[in-house]
């Protein structure tokens, strides 16, 4: 519904002339960045969302959340256990293999394939700034979860041994 009504507004401030129809941008924090991707989600009226702290799936947000916000996203979508469907439908998350189909990725062809060696072959945005005389392009997948933790803590001055001493405590991967 937030995402509705932000929309409503744009479009009436666009009738108005008070706003560029190409330069919409919205921005939002926590829930109100559960709008902004939503708003970026339901159609090309927003050209870009800023977040910050977004809610991106609403099932995973109620399941985990601390006591104190538990019966918050009622307020925003309704009791969970009578519009669970609603939750799903809400929740960007979903929709995200929706970015495929946005025609600015098609243009600039930023779909690519990366293979990765534990989950093999990956679909991922390729590289935004594009150069006609310096080409980028991804040269490696992901890290896998401390892949480079030793070289990192290396580079900031620890010695094998410290870092030999963290992984035995677990306070590292």
């Amino acid at each position: 519904v937030d995402s509705f009504d932000c929309k409503a507004l744009v479009l009436n401030l666009i009738e108005l002339n008070l706003v560029d129809s190409t330069k919409v941008a919205i921005f939002g924090n926590s829930a109100g960045g559960l709008t902004a991707i939503n708003c970026l989600c339901e159609g090309d009226l927003f050209k870009v969302a800023i977040c910050k702290y977004p809610v991106l799936d609403l099932n995973a947000m109620h399941q985990k959340t601390h006591r104190f916000e538990k019966g918050y996203l009622n307020s925003l979508i309704g009791e969970y256990s009578k519009f669970r469907n609603e939750y799903k439908h809400r929740s960007p998350i979903n929709k995200i293999n929706e970015v495929w189909d946005d025609s600015q990725i098609k243009y600039r062809e930023m779909r690519i394939k990366t293979s990765h060696p534990k989950t093999g072959e990956v679909d991922n945005i390729g590289v935004v700034s594009k150069f006609l005389e310096n080409p980028s392009s991804v040269r490696s997948p992901a890290p896998t979860l401390g892949e480079h933790t030793e070289k990192v803590l290396e580079d900031f001055g620890y010695d094998k041994n410290k870092i030999k001493e963290l992984f035995s405590k677990k306070a590292i991967f």
